[in-house]
């Protein structure tokens, strides 16, 4: 993903890891701004639903309330969740997912 040649870049990234592509696949895990854009595009609402603004990945594959279980492509999203406790939720089962540490870093940023 190159996030400096698509404003919408982590949105769409957020898209095709709710439809199961790997996250290697998906984004230069070597690049802060990959990361960075992921987590914004995550969060940013397009769909009104129920009274609530929903990211468009949301549509795709809705994350449960417990993310346990989750492949690495849902769990990163789970991370990057507006509901902050699911943001929770999702750290606190970290051990098994070093992939997805750089999220972790943007988490505690929070």
């Amino acid at each position: 993903m190159r996030v400096d040649e698509d404003p919408r870049a982590g949105e769409v990234a957020a898209v095709r890891l709710a439809r199961g592509e790997a996250v290697g696949s998906v984004l230069d895990a070597d690049d802060p701004a990959a990361w960075l854009a992921l987590d914004a595009g995550a969060r940013r609402g397009t769909w009104w639903h129920a009274g609530a603004v929903r990211a468009e990945w949301e549509h795709v594959a809705p994350l449960p309330g417990d993310p346990a279980g989750l492949d690495a492509s849902r769990y990163a999203l789970a991370l990057c969740h507006r509901d902050g406790r699911l943001r929770e939720a999702a750290v606190r089962g970290m051990a098994d997912r070093p992939s997805l540490l750089p999220l972790l870093v943007v988490r505690a940023a929070d």
